[in-house]
């Protein structure tokens, strides 16, 4: 067993503290008392999912699909940052496009660049 079942335990108890703060912060009374900082709270969102499904893994043993959500969640991250950052800078690809790109034609690259990012 990776973690003992207590720990699973802790990261729900985390995971469902913090869905409880968030839907008690989801109206408009919340954002203009909080103004800036209710955007950063709910970022947050984020590192509850990550505890959420720590603890579906612990308890149920299935980590490799956890792990599995948290790759795929962490790619499609990644794209968006991308996305936002690409009109910044263009000429800044990850090699991991690049890597994708090699086996295409040369004419069908930039088209894969293009809707990948």
């Amino acid at each position: 067993v990776f973690m003992s079942l207590t720990a699973g335990f802790y990261f729900g108890g985390i995971a469902g503290l913090g869905l409880i703060i968030l839907t008690l912060t989801a109206n408009n009374f919340a954002i203009k008392l909080l103004r800036r900082n209710w955007k950063k709270l709910h970022y947050s969102a984020y590192g509850i999912f990550f505890f959420a499904l720590l603890h579906q893994a612990m308890m149920t043993g299935e980590y490799l699909f956890a792990f599995s959500l948290i790759a795929v969640f962490a790619v499609l991250k990644a794209v968006e940052f991308r996305k936002s950052f690409k009109l910044k800078n263009p000429r800044l690809l990850p090699s991991v496009t690049l890597c994708f790109c090699q086996g295409a034609p040369k004419y069908m690259r930039a088209n894969l660049l293009y809707i990948i990012f």
